[in-house]
């Protein structure tokens, strides 16, 4: 399912540019949004919304060789220099006055190597060489359709169908023993689903039951025992 994908390798081209200014972020520390591209050379970066009563809710997980902070960085900078239309400015401004509005923010599940490429360095190596801005908008349209088909899942998609759909985009990273080793804790998993954490943890019960899997909350990891078998109740879900 396309909507639970982990977005990696999809901005290798930007590489060589990140790599002259680089930093080491720990595990559960947050990436700075500034006026630069971030690029993460190595590790996994969670995308994270939040509005101002406290509601949370993970968009996405990034790891190797993807770009991020480019939204900010392209529609904030860049409007310095070439202004928003009068309706879209004020209707920006309004957006940002309301208690619903989210704060968006990069953190680390795993420790980081992130790369910065300044965001005059990237207009000028974009217009020397077109290639690069064509990856950036290829990448970004990858992330306009995950996050369509997963708001799509959130308001169709049983709980059920969610937490098969994003165990079976793992298991193909799984163990030869079908060990899936989670990102996040279990109520973090439940954020990014959509779904209750208790709703969650039934689902799971329920298919350990079924013989399908087992799983330990500890150690943050699910075992599917057959995975022939759970393919086959995902097809059919």
């Amino acid at each position: 399912m396309l909507s639970y994908t982990e977005i990696h390798d999809v901005n290798t081209c930007w590489r060589t540019l990140a790599a002259g200014e680089t930093r080491v972020y720990k595990k559960g520390s947050m990436v700075p949004t500034g006026t630069d591209l971030n690029y993460l050379l190595k590790g996994c970066v969670r995308l994270t919304a939040m509005t101002r009563d406290g509601t949370e809710k993970i968009l996405w997980y990034l790891r190797d060789n993807t770009i991020f902070n480019e939204t900010p960085v392209f529609t904030e900078v860049s409007s310095s220099t070439a202004p928003l239309p009068p309706s879209i400015a004020g209707l920006s401004a309004r957006a940002r006055e309301t208690s619903l509005t989210p704060v968006f923010a990069h953190y680390c599940t795993h420790d980081s190597l992130v790369g910065r490429i300044p965001f005059e360095t990237a207009v000028a190596a974009g217009r020397a060489n077109p290639d690069l801005f064509l990856n950036l908008c290829r990448s970004l349209g990858l992330k306009v359709s995950l996050l369509a088909c997963k708001m799509t899942n959130e308001q169709i998609a049983s709980t059920r169908e969610c937490v098969f759909g994003y165990l079976a985009t793992r298991l193909r990273n799984a163990d030869e023993a079908g060990v899936i080793r989670l990102d996040s804790n279990f109520q973090d998993l439940a954020s990014y689903l959509a779904v209750h954490r208790v709703s969650l943890y039934r689902t799971l019960d329920a298919a350990r039951e079924q013989g399908l899997l087992d799983y330990c909350r500890r150690r943050k990891i699910v075992r599917i025992l057959d995975p022939e078998a759970f393919l086959k109740e995902v097809e059919r879900d």
